[in-house]
């Protein structure tokens, strides 16, 4: 009888590198895959599991789940792999509490949703676990509260002791962050479809509103009915009105009123809107997700205050205004690279404030880059964050870089570009305010450095300030005594700009993978992009050439000034 063909499946003396993967040292497990797999999806039987869901089981205190994730993708492994349960690598991460390495997966294309085959997605895991931090990360990624197993159990029924508390805190918060901003700025616009809210919709948006109330001043909130998370579909125009809302219908006329046979069809054709009304309506849409944007990039959400009032530095405080203290000017051996009054170094605590303003002007800029998609005004900022994998939640964006900057997340480092004005020739008096104006974060991954953001803000680009961060990123790591293999990084195809900078660096083309925001946005495509290092230019002599570029540029960019007293 013949045997239908399986998965690939490893040799015996090949199985073996799986529980290496799992249960050996970082430095172990890197040195095993130095020299390349010979089938990257090769499979571990019966489960029909390869090596990335081992190295998403690491024990959170063996540590380097994430660098070998890493490594193990950039060998060839996939990241969003399926086993014989229907699980991914997310399972495991969050099953283990390896944070960084569920953050990692999710950036692969594992669905932070996916069920398997009982119905659990990896937040149950991670609840079963007592893992209340990673429960957090999972919410800010994506995950729903509401997704009911085979026992029709959610997976705060799994919490136990104080876990329980924490996941019902987090649940609040849930249905809080429920109520997007755009639905509450698109209350007094009209509706995509040209009509204006039916009297039903009015009722589910006051439903919600008074949902998230309730869950504001802690009293226990009442799921909302089946009707009110159904699609808005376009009602008819004749019965737009009819049993729309809880008012009673008016008093009946004397008159007969004609029947929906009976009624003329020119009242229907009435009620359509014209062409230019249509365009209307989407530029109204349009302008309020446009309102909303740069409402969030400017102050950040609403419940930031509370936690993280913003600092006041002393010139703020002598003008009566709220802003972020300015960053030490850095001295010349903590300057990683240089080029003008532009400078790249460690960032202070004190900075977390200033660095989260440039990160939310980083998804603000992606809102920009996609503003001709015909879903552009369907996502908020939460689902704009979830799209360029960025923390929406303020109080967790600042732990984040925080504890980054604080030493306490392990191969992970953000360096921040400082702006110190020079003086003018003939002008006396101390050097002007520093400011930073840009940073990159970096995750060193066995000498393969991943550049997962480098921004840059919007008035000072154009200054090749995007190379000296990459100059800057290089220095930092070969002070760290890593020898720098290559960079890796992945950039949205729209965004030309940062694809024709990479390649002008040298970068190469990887492979472009494509993702569907799960808030209901369209499919996005990234650009995989990659600069290795090796005889002829090797990671030094690139980190000269990216600071002479910079050099050149910002000599470019800048204007003449003349000195006081000269025309």
């Amino acid at each position: 009888m013949t045997r239908s063909a399986g998965p690939p499946k490893a040799p015996a003396a090949a199985q073996k590198l799986f529980f290496r993967v799992r249960d050996d040292e970082e430095p172990a497990v890197m040195e095993a895959l130095s020299g390349g797999l010979r089938d990257p999806k090769a499979k571990f039987m019966p489960d029909q599991q390869d090596l990335m869901f081992f190295a998403a089981a690491r024990r959170r205190s063996l540590g380097g789940s994430e660098a070998i994730a890493r490594r193990l993708c950039s060998l060839g492994v996939p990241g969003n792999s399926i086993d014989r349960l229907r699980q991914t690598p997310l399972f495991f991460a969050a099953r283990e509490g390896n944070r960084d390495c569920a953050t990692f997966l999710v950036e692969q294309r594992c669905e932070v949703n996916h069920r398997d085959v009982y119905g659990q997605s990896p937040l149950f895991y991670s609840v079963r676990e007592s893992h209340v931090e990673m429960c957090r990360l999972l919410r800010d990624l994506g995950a729903s509260f509401d997704i009911r197993d085979n026992n029709k159990n959610t997976a705060v029924f799994y919490a136990k002791g104080e876990a329980a508390a924490a996941l019902a805190r987090m649940h609040d918060e849930h249905l809080i962050r429920e109520v997007p901003l755009s639905k509450v700025l698109d209350a007094g616009h009209p509706n995509p479809d040209g009509r204006k809210a039916a009297q039903g919709e009015k009722t589910v948006l006051t439903r919600k509103a008074t949902l998230a109330q309730g869950a504001v001043h802690g009293r226990e909130a009442t799921p909302a009915p089946a009707a009110h998370k159904r699609r808005r579909v376009a009602a008819p125009p004749q019965a737009a009105d009819a049993g729309s809302g809880p008012e009673p219908p008016p008093a009946a006329s004397p008159e007969v009123d004609p029947s929906p046979v009976e009624r003329p069809p020119e009242r229907r054709k009435e009620v359509r809107p014209a062409p230019a009304e249509a365009a209307s309506c989407r530029g109204s849409q349009h302008f309020a997700a446009m309102q909303a944007m740069v409402k969030w990039a400017a102050i950040g959400t609403d419940g930031a205050a509370a936690v993280y009032p913003r600092p006041r530095c002393r010139g703020a405080e002598a003008a009566g205004r709220r802003g972020p203290p300015p960053p030490a000017i850095p001295p010349p051996e903590k300057i990683f690279s240089q080029a003008g009054e532009y400078s790249v170094c460690s960032p202070g605590v004190g900075d977390a404030w200033r660095l989260r303003e440039l990160e939310r002007e980083f998804v603000l800029d992606h809102f920009d880059v996609f503003s001709d998609v015909p879903w552009h005004a369907q996502l908020d900022p939460l689902g704009w964050c979830r799209l360029v994998n960025v923390i929406e939640s303020e109080d967790m964006a600042r732990q984040a870089i925080t504890s980054i900057i604080a030493g306490k997340t392990p191969r992970h480092c953000t360096l921040q570009c400082v702006h110190v004005p020079r003086a003018l020739p003939g002008e006396k008096g101390p050097v002007g305010t520093p400011s930073v104006v840009g940073y990159v974060h970096v995750v060193n991954a066995g000498g393969h450095l991943d550049v997962s953001h480098l921004k840059v803000q919007r008035s000072h680009q154009r200054r090749g300030l995007g190379s000296l961060l990459m100059a800057g990123t290089i220095r930092w790591a070969e002070r760290q005594g890593v020898e720098v293999r290559d960079l890796q990084l992945v950039v949205v195809v729209k965004n030309a700009p940062a694809i024709s900078l990479y390649r002008s660096l040298g970068f190469e083309d990887l492979n472009s993978v494509q993702r569907r925001d799960p808030l209901g946005g369209g499919v996005v495509k990234w650009q995989k992009m990659w600069r290795p290092f090796g005889r002829s230019v090797d990671a030094s002599a690139f980190a000269r050439l990216c600071e002479a570029r910079a050099a050149a540029a910002s000599r470019a960019a800048a204007r003449p000034r003349e000195p006081p007293g000269e025309k």
